[in-house]
């Protein structure tokens, strides 16, 4: 996954249709799973109860948030096994 190959697209085709669309990196997942699922639970009481704590969700989402990358910076991340030599952030 990278800037212009689809994703956008296909994000869109859901919204369009009422859905919600979470994207977690697997950096994210391997390094803040109860942050990504603690997103996940918010944002499941925003659709059951039509609440959630906003601040607390925005906060959330910025603490763990990565910039998209681009085709080559995702080429450059695979030749450089990226998913097995990432560092751990400072706050894991």
């Amino acid at each position: 996954h990278y800037i212009g190959c689809g994703d956008k697209e296909r994000d869109n085709y859901f919204l369009d249709n009422n859905w919600f669309v979470i994207r977690f990196s697997e950096y994210q997942i391997k390094y803040y799973t109860n942050r990504c699922v603690r997103i996940v639970l918010s944002l499941k009481d925003l659709i059951e109860l039509g609440d959630c704590k906003y601040d607390s969700l925005v906060d959330l989402v910025n603490k763990i948030s990565m910039p998209f990358w681009t085709k080559e910076e995702a080429r450059v991340m695979a030749i450089e096994n990226f998913r097995e030599n990432a560092p751990r952030p400072i706050d894991w």
